[in-house]
């Protein structure tokens, strides 16, 4: 079934508006954001059900929790003109040379709709006029990415299609990245809602002050989208439901936190997000509570979309498996971070589970 376009919106929001030798493997490179991220915090180490920012940045800081910083594919040389938006032009990188699997409709609208779902709830900008935004900058990046991919059609509005879907989420987070510097604390937002605004059909909304710094809506960002997927993969969606790991309890081992990640990404794996995925322990800790493991997917659907991002120095990239395996674990009371890379027609992501009684690998 032809998935549309807008069926990651929300009815609110719809209102407004095989083979992996044939492509050829290139040394792995590496770009450092500008800032770190810790992706996983325990929940007894936070003051609130969803944190402030400040409350993550303060662990974040301890020995024990070091954050890696989130590494991505080096930007290529930036061609001469001028800044838009915060953003050098640079090229964009070279189009996916494996065919890649279709996705799950619903698999692919919850992906969708948690990105939107969760910048309505920060309310750094009103979501009338984001709706406005996207459909411009789809507009404007549409012809140039699928004159990469040419003669190879692209069915436009299907989210099951894993060039779309690459290109539709990147869009999303490129608008992200450039609207949360310059996030408003008050503002008023389209209402349909006759009875809540019976007159401007307007409605002033005020950002809650513990997101009241634009510099860390990126960090609330990925920890509440992942937080999103990771629900709706548990509890089911719009009818179907995901062989999902429940969160575990506190004393599980590192082997057995482990073997919890492998089976979230086997879903992912079967719902068409890649072709392949692996998981990999390369060195427990001494107490077998903590230790380090490797992610590695082949032919990711957002695969040029992460090289995009990250070209541009985007504060946020769509790394939607680490979002949600970094809540699976902040879930389970374990503490994480990790390094994110693409090499050839992969991405491999480096976790870092500390270990609580301070002894390493």
């Amino acid at each position: 079934m032809a998935t549309s376009l807008n069926t990651f919106l929300t009815p609110q929001a719809r209102g407004t508006s095989k083979n992996l030798s044939s492509g050829s493997r290139s040394k792995k490179t590496r770009w450092s954001s500008t800032f770190c991220r810790c992706v996983a915090l325990r929940s007894e180490e936070v003051r609130s059900e969803e944190p402030g920012l400040v409350d993550v940045l303060a662990v974040s800081r301890r020995p024990l929790l070091a954050a890696l910083p989130l590494t991505l594919l080096a930007p290529k040389p930036a061609q001469a003109g001028a800044r838009f938006d915060g953003f050098l032009p640079l090229p964009p990188p070279d189009p996916v040379k494996v065919p890649r699997k279709s996705l799950d409709q619903r698999f692919a609208v919850i992906l969708m709709r948690a990105a939107y779902e969760t910048a309505d709830k920060l309310d750094f900008i009103p979501m009338d006029e984001f709706q406005v935004k996207f459909w411009k900058l789809r507009r404007n990046e549409y012809d140039p990415y699928t004159l990469q991919y040419s003669p190879i059609p692209i069915r436009q509005g299907e989210l099951t299609d894993p060039l779309y879907f690459d290109f539709i989420s990147y869009t999303q987070y490129a608008l992200l990245a450039k609207e949360m510097p310059r996030g408003k604390m008050v503002f008023e937002e389209f209402c349909e809602d006759e009875q809540e605004c019976p007159d401007r059909r307007k409605r002033v909304v005020q950002r809650d002050p513990q997101y009241s710094d634009n510099k860390q809506l990126p960090f609330a960002m990925e920890r509440l989208i992942g937080d999103k997927i990771y629900d709706n993969l548990r509890n089911g969606f719009e009818g179907e439901e995901f062989d999902v790991p429940a969160p575990l309890p506190a004393t599980a081992s590192f082997e057995e936190t482990v073997e919890g990640v492998k089976k979230l990404l086997s879903t992912f794996v079967d719902k068409g997000y890649a072709i392949r995925g692996d998981v990999k322990e390369s060195a427990p800790s001494a107490d077998g509570n903590g230790g380090r493991f490797v992610i590695r997917l082949e032919g990711p659907c957002n695969l040029w979309g992460i090289q995009r991002l990250g070209s541009m120095k985007a504060p946020l990239v769509n790394a939607l498996d680490a979002m949600t395996v970094a809540a699976f674990l902040r879930e389970s009371g374990r503490s994480a971070s990790y390094t994110l890379s693409v090499e050839g027609n992969g991405v491999e992501e480096e976790w870092t589970i500390p270990s609580t009684s301070g002894l390493s690998a």
